[in-house]
């Protein structure tokens, strides 16, 4: 469970860079071996999948380490604005495997 987040920027523009820094807790009841989170986003207004936030310098999979029950760990992903974003609510997506 994504249970904290913080983003870097107060107004986020296209073209622009931000870091988005997120607390992953463990709320299960045994430990969470091999943990991956595949980052995506979409439109609040669609729903639809798109690229407004790109993701700088890896992929948008993240593989995590272990984490233990009741553990939470700080993943942390630069992102840069597509040119194109109009101004609005967007959703970062995060599905864990």
């Amino acid at each position: 469970m994504v249970n904290t987040y913080i983003v870097d920027e107060d107004v986020i523009q296209s073209s622009s860079n931000f870091n988005l820094i997120m607390g992953v807790q463990n709320q299960g009841m045994i430990t969470a071996h091999n943990l991956s989170m595949m980052i995506g986003n979409s439109s609040y207004s669609s729903g639809s999948s798109n690229t407004n936030f790109l993701p700088i310098g890896f992929s948008n999979l993240c593989m995590i380490r272990d984490v233990l029950r009741g553990e939470t760990t700080r993943m942390e992903q630069v992102f840069i604005v597509n040119s194109g974003v109009a101004v609005g609510i967007y959703l970062v997506l995060a599905d864990f495997e």
